[in-house]
């Protein structure tokens, strides 16, 4: 295939949505929206926490924590031509809050909807938002795709807030965004498509991209996106199988890019039912003990990193020396005294809920089986339990099922208050589904505490320290057991450069894989 000046992307699934109102945290959703949109400010690679200028060259945060102004750029236009200003800024937010679409409660957690105030024009480009209580994670989401700023004009004359613009903005953006692509069309099981932006202003970096079209392929298996790569067809696969990544790897017509997942696997104990023997803390330590995570994590392949509490690499809170605590570390011996303290010191027999599915290159029942095999060396007879992922998670969101289940878990925003409301707050989400209360063990009370603490404060290392006291907390009392974050690659032709910048962090890798507008192809 002769080279142009057009990238193609394999991927599997785009999802239900491109409108930014309404799509939900998928990895290449996120890699669409924002090359068609700006937000207020970005991210870049996994440095999280740390935020640059976009549309606003500045911002301040009031010393209480509730107040964010943020003072936009002059001159911008939106693809249309008209001029990206706070009040554009401020129909966006209003639109996103009013539809009350899945992701919305990302700004109404601390947003006040009932309030004017809560998102308010201070003039032509300042724009101010004044929380309904603190909340340090506001920059993480102000930053991500459901932060896209857009053109009121386009949105009214498309249905403005409606389900109409919705439907409409799902698969066009028409001239609604000041990226530097346009989303031309989506069709649905085939393809999404990008073009250049002409009136694009060039973003922080006066930069125009150098592509002039982009193509996301919905190619459903890996082995079709392989070959594809290996003929030219596409230029990134982005859903490759570990295998395939072992067999492309050295070879000089490709580059693999690294980059963690921010997703976890983990285990849970239910304590729902009045005679669980989970609700026996000897139990759920010798559960931890007799875990094997090394030997877990090798159903990944090599491609996962192990995880010692719910908070990823790079977010605060994130505490590697969690992995050198006995509950973290394997130890039959001590998980079997455990056992032999416990009220069931024979063992016991119970079940593994699992979902009969592949994901991230791990099958989720070879991971349980694997499971049942440790737990038997300590007398745990455990009957792997499998569903169709549907039902699976049905059973798990209700805490219908005996015994454990195995799951993962993928952020919503990327701070590390997310994590932790699901698995250190009473009413964590997580926490319910493993049927765990502060009756059955107090511990829950204090990190439920330590995480309230951890939103007073915008202080990123007061936030750290708590975040980590939560996490040794609920490492030796809780009922679940963290075992790996996967790490994924991108596969890309060796003609395709750039677009991997050398920002700080744990992995050298941008923001879902890589960023479009500082790529370009070597042509000849």
């Amino acid at each position: 295939m002769k080279e142009s000046k057009t990238l193609r992307i394999g991927i599997v699934s785009i999802g239900i949505s491109l409108d930014p109102a309404y799509c939900w945290a998928g990895d290449p959703q996120q890699l669409i929206l924002l090359n068609v949109y700006d937000t207020l400010i970005s991210m870049k690679g996994n440095n999280y926490g740390v935020y640059y200028p976009n549309l606003a060259t500045h911002w301040t945060v009031s010393k209480d924590g509730l107040q964010y102004t943020f003072y936009m750029r002059k001159g911008v236009k939106f693809a249309s031509g008209n001029e990206v200003n706070a009040k554009a800024a401020h129909y966006t937010y209003w639109r996103f809050m009013k539809l009350n679409l899945g992701p919305a409660w990302l700004f109404t957690q601390c947003l006040d909807v009932n309030s004017t105030d809560s998102v308010k024009v201070i003039d032509d480009y300042t724009i101010q938002f004044n929380l309904k209580k603190r909340f340090p994670p506001f920059l993480s989401i102000l930053a991500q795709m459901n932060g896209a700023v857009m053109d009121p004009a386009e949105v009214e004359a498309h249905g403005g807030v409606s389900q109409k613009s919705v439907d409409y903005f799902s698969e066009h953006s028409g001239n609604a965004g000041s990226g530097p692509y346009i989303l031309d069309h989506w069709t649905r099981e085939v393809e999404v498509v990008l073009k250049r932006n002409p009136r694009y202003w060039g973003g922080p970096e006066n930069k125009q991209p150098w592509f002039d079209e982009i193509i996301f392929k919905e190619i459903k298996e890996p082995a079709d996106q392989k070959m594809m790569l290996e003929r030219g067809d596409i230029d990134i696969a982005y859903n490759l199988t570990p295998d395939m990544w072992s067999e492309l790897r050295g070879n000089p017509k490709y580059e693999l890019t690294e980059i963690r997942v921010d997703r976890f696997f983990y285990l849970t104990m239910n304590c729902k039912q009045e005679n669980s023997p989970f609700r026996d803390l000897n139990v759920r330590q010798a559960v931890k003990m007799a875990l094997d995570r090394d030997e877990l994590m090798k159903l990944a392949r090599g491609n996962a990193v192990p995880q010692p509490s719910p908070q990823l690499a790079n977010y605060p809170g994130y505490d590697p020396e969690l992995l050198r605590s006995p509950y973290s570390t394997h130890n039959l011996e001590k998980a079997k005294q455990l056992m032999a303290a416990s009220k069931y010191p024979k063992g016991f027999k119970t079940g593994i809920l699992v979902s009969k599915a592949v994901s991230y290159g791990v099958n989720l029942e070879e991971l349980a089986l694997l499971v049942k095999q440790q737990l038997a060396k300590i007398n745990i007879d455990a009957d792997l339990v499998v569903y169709a992922p549907a039902t699976a998670l049905k059973l798990f969101r209700g805490a219908e099922y005996e015994g454990m289940a195995i799951f993962s878990w993928g952020v919503d925003y990327f701070d590390g208050q997310n994590t932790a409301d699901i698995c250190w707050k009473v009413d964590g989400v997580i926490v319910k589904r493993a049927g765990f209360s502060p009756d059955i063990h107090p511990y829950l009370l204090e990190t439920d505490r330590l995480c309230n603490l951890a939103m007073e404060t915008t202080d990123a290392k007061e936030r750290d320290a708590l975040y980590k006291a939560a996490g040794k907390l609920d490492n030796e009392f809780g009922p679940i057991y963290y075992m790996f974050q996967p790490v994924g690659y991108y596969v890309r032709r060796t003609v395709v450069r750039g677009g991997i910048p050398p920002y700080p962090g744990d992995r050298l890798s941008a923001l879902y894989g890589f960023e479009i507008k500082d790529m370009w192809k070597e042509i000849k």
